[in-house]
């Protein structure tokens, strides 16, 4: 990742930091703690093995699954998602096939 360019980071919920859907209202605490810019931290899994389910619309073949989680915080508060990205290994390197949301907080 590092030799992409991609600087590490902390996912941690920063305190006094609501979800993005919370209403910003004067006078009130809800995103005075949030970073004063925005930016998204990733934490990727190593691939692991995949069932295929019935409903997947995926090509005949052998699947991994890395788990991603993805949090976004700045000034107008915080978010999560999980998901698994399903992945296939053809000759030469692994393909992303699609992406399966598991959750969302806020």
């Amino acid at each position: 990742m590092l030799a992409l360019g991609l600087a590490g980071g902390d996912a941690a919920f920063p305190a006094n930091c609501a979800g993005t859907m919370s209403p910003d209202v004067p006078g009130r605490p809800e995103h005075e703690g949030c970073p004063k810019s925005w930016r998204t931290v990733a934490a990727v899994s190593m691939p692991r093995p995949y069932s295929v389910m019935p409903g997947d619309s995926l090509p005949d073949g052998q699947f991994w699954a890395a788990r991603v989680i993805l949090v976004t915080t700045g000034p107008g508060g915080i978010n999560a998602e999980a998901s698994d990205y399903i992945l296939s290994r053809p000759e030469g390197g692994w393909k992303f096939e699609k992406a399966i949301v598991r959750g969302y907080w806020e």
